[in-house]
């Protein structure tokens, strides 16, 4: 198991990762090397019903939407976006393995997850340092621990 010990920065959890698009061959995900990835930081947002990425993150890595999803905010009137399949690699504090094929990798400082990720391109990202914005469904995929003025992101 992963994890992630830090401060909160301006009362947010933000962390460190690794965005681009999923090579899912036979059950197994990997990073799909011949695509374009991008080091970003992600905001963990607990009150957010799904992930979301920026407009500019989706221009930069050239991703193509496979559906759409309606949603709202409290910037924007209810709407329609745009989904992406993407995978989300999670830098931890510590090396891991993964199982690829058989074969054990020692990962250094990531863990990778699979999303379908919404994307905006409104005032949540507007003069943040974040492109990611990391939703209930992917924060339960972990363990999210909050004391004082840190917190704890397991996998």
């Amino acid at each position: 198991m992963g994890r992630i010990v830090k401060q909160f920065k301006n009362n947010r959890a933000i962390i460190d990762v690794v965005v681009g698009l999923p090579n899912n061959q036979n059950g197994i995900i990997d990073i799909d090397r011949n695509k374009p990835m991008k080091d970003c930081k992600a905001l963990i947002d607990t009150g957010s019903s799904m992930s979301f990425i920026s407009m500019k993150l989706v221009k930069e890595l050239n991703l193509i939407p496979n559906g759409k999803i309606g949603f709202s905010n409290i910037y924007d009137k209810p709407k329609e976006v745009n989904l992406y399949e993407i995978f989300l690699g999670i830098k931890i504090d510590e090396k891991i393995r993964l199982d690829f094929e058989g074969k054990f990798d020692v990962v250094n400082n990531a863990f990778l997850i699979p999303i379908r990720a919404g994307s905006m391109d409104s005032k949540v990202f507007e003069n943040e340092e974040y492109e990611v914005l990391l939703g209930v469904p992917e924060i339960a995929e972990g363990h999210l621990t909050i004391s004082g003025n840190a917190f704890i992101f397991s996998i």
